[in-house]
């Protein structure tokens, strides 16, 4: 499955198992589609959330029975179904948090999407003492291993 999308009226099949948390059948899958408008006639056009936005995220968001979820977690996991690799969350790597372009959604570990919001200047929360790290004589990665333990250090304070 390359991407969502209706064509002639018939939905694509989601690839997770009907017991999972995040499955839409048919009926839900199109309703959940309503919600995207996709903004180009190519591959690269952005697809905008147009249904309800969680306020303080600023993620798109989809009631699935009564729990919500974010509509970029989804988007992926109907599209890719249970990541078999390394990691379960969905690395949105657009800073415009209401889109759902196929090409922006990977999954990856928290480490792999904590790393993204730094990159893309997104971060909620960012340890008072990351701009001494970032103009350190370290590689990349080694700053990025001095924040992430920094930050997990705090976190469990």
């Amino acid at each position: 499955m390359e991407t969502l999308e209706i064509e002639n009226d018939n939905v694509q099949i989601s690839k997770l198992g009907k017991d999972h948390p995040l499955y839409l059948d048919p009926v839900h899958m199109k309703l959940f589609l309503s919600y995207i408008r996709v903004d180009g006639l190519d591959e690269n056009a952005c697809w905008v959330w147009t249904g309800a936005v969680d306020k303080g995220e600023g993620y798109g968001k989809f009631r699935i029975g009564k729990k919500v979820y974010w509509s970029h977690r989804i988007a992926q996991y109907n599209r890719e179904g249970v990541p078999t690799g390394k990691g379960d969350r969905v690395r949105h790597r657009c800073p415009c948090k209401n889109r759902l372009c196929m090409r922006h959604l990977k999954f990856g570990t928290a480490r792999d999407n904590w790393v993204d919001s730094i990159l893309d200047g997104t971060i909620a929360r960012m340890p008072k003492d990351v701009s001494a790290i970032f103009y350190s004589d370290e590689s990349e990665n080694e700053k990025l291993d001095i924040i992430w333990k920094s930050y997990e250090l705090k976190k469990d304070a």
